[in-house]
């Protein structure tokens, strides 16, 4: 009886509004959908700690591939150890500065002068605690939790510049909740990143794919789906070097995600399909990086992230509702980076305003071979 009643109460509220606003609709039919909106945020974040992950803040300052247009090296100071010398141009083939010097002097990762394929390996966390704003939804709680491991290669020539190729895995922990409903979702993904540097351009390309597992629970009881996704992003930045400690990088990141979400008969009796989802992404940002002495570097980053999507229609017992969607969001931070021999640990901490609002914050921990 009760299974009766809940069917025959979605489907009158679904006949008398016709199209229906989210208000008239009850919200679980909306949870795949906001499950999907939400993998386009994180693999926002999937992609950039990947491409940031895969570098450091040294590198915009003392950048390899800047060096290539010398025709010999700046000479260095006498008596002077180079794992301190900073502000010193290098010719294209010597190690980095920071963090890639053994004790000895010599270069960490080289054998007889040949650079092993494997440069260094990454361990990074992020965390995010935002309220969300849907289109005509409740104001949503939402937390993610982002771990990933990374594996980069040495930094090689690539016609007048460089290349580096790297591979990450990892897994999300998410929730979403408001008054009404519960969105648990935990998922992993696996992905490539690419980086070209031409002189102060810097190309990023990054690629993946994942799945994420949710329930749902509502006051009707508790629904499951998955939703897989692929996608990739690439990023453009341009280091301008203002002198021998300090880089202004603007850039541009534009990215595209595919998200399918699965047909599922929820504990309502209705049958919820949403069309998959195709995710645009554009993100323009500055970052200010300052080398602040000792090997201690530090960042300011600012960004807008805006979003355009298509696809994503829902329908329920096969008659079409209203879809969700969500705009844009700005997030600003600060990064510390500190280089400690063959490690480099970084932290961040920022904040996001606009459809996404609150706080994040992470570390990084990068061991150089």
């Amino acid at each position: 009886m009760k299974h009766l009643f809940t069917t025959t109460a979605s489907a009158i509220i679904l006949a008398c509004a016709g199209t229906p606003n989210a208000f008239a609709t009850p919200s679980h039919f909306y949870a795949g959908g906001i499950s999907a909106n939400n993998i386009a945020v994180m693999q926002h974040s999937i992609l950039s700690t990947a491409m940031i992950s895969g570098d450091r803040l040294s590198s915009a300052i003392f950048n390899p591939a800047a060096s290539t247009a010398q025709t010999a090296p700046s000479p260095a100071k006498d008596n002077v150890d180079p794992k301190t010398l900073y502000g010193h141009a290098q010719m294209y083939g010597t190690a980095p500065l920071y963090g890639e010097f053994n004790d000895d002097g010599t270069a960490h990762g080289r054998s007889g002068g040949d650079a092993p394929a494997l440069g260094s390996m990454w361990l990074a966390w992020q965390h995010f605690g935002n309220d969300t704003k849907f289109d005509d939804i409740a104001l949503m709680d939402s937390k993610m939790d982002l771990v990933m491991l990374g594996l980069a290669g040495n930094k090689e020539p690539f016609s007048k510049g460089m290349t580096e190729w790297g591979l990450y895995a990892g897994h999300v922990g998410s929730e979403q909740k408001n008054n009404e409903l519960l969105i648990d979702e935990k998922g992993g993904f696996f992905g490539v990143y690419k980086k070209f540097s031409f002189g102060n351009f810097n190309l990023l390309s990054a690629f993946d794919g994942g799945v994420l597992t949710s329930s749902a629970e509502t006051l009707m009881g508790s629904d499951s789906y998955t939703n897989i996704w692929t996608g990739g992003a690439i990023n453009m930045n341009y280091n301008i070097i203002l002198d021998d400690t300090f880089t202004i990088q603007p850039g541009i990141y534009v990215g595209y995600t595919w998200i399918q979400d699965t047909e599922y008969t929820s504990t309502s009796g209705d049958r919820i399909d949403t069309d998959h989802f195709h995710m645009f992404e554009i993100s323009p940002s500055v970052r200010a990086i300052k080398h602040i002495g000792n090997n201690w570097f530090g960042a300011l980053h600012a960004k807008y992230v805006s979003f355009v999507s298509a696809g994503g229609d829902i329908d329920v017992n096969g008659v079409g509702i209203a879809d969700i969607d969500h705009n844009g969001f700005a997030e600003y931070g600060l990064t510390i980076e500190k280089t400690i021999d063959r490690f480099d640990i970084s932290a961040n901490i920022g904040r996001r305003d606009g459809a996404h609002t609150g706080w994040i914050g992470g570390m990084n921990l990068k061991y150089l071979f």
